[in-house]
């Protein structure tokens, strides 16, 4: 289980090195491309 703080950091990571972004909703976390 990941405390906040190192999700947001994780998030923060992969959105710099990859092209999706994430958006978190509570549980739900929405990953989107962003190609457009």
């Amino acid at each position: 289980i990941f405390r906040d703080e190192e999700l947001n950091f994780a998030i923060e990571v992969i959105e710099r090195v990859s092209n999706v972004h994430f958006t978190r909703e509570g549980e739900t976390i929405y990953i989107e491309d962003k190609h457009e």
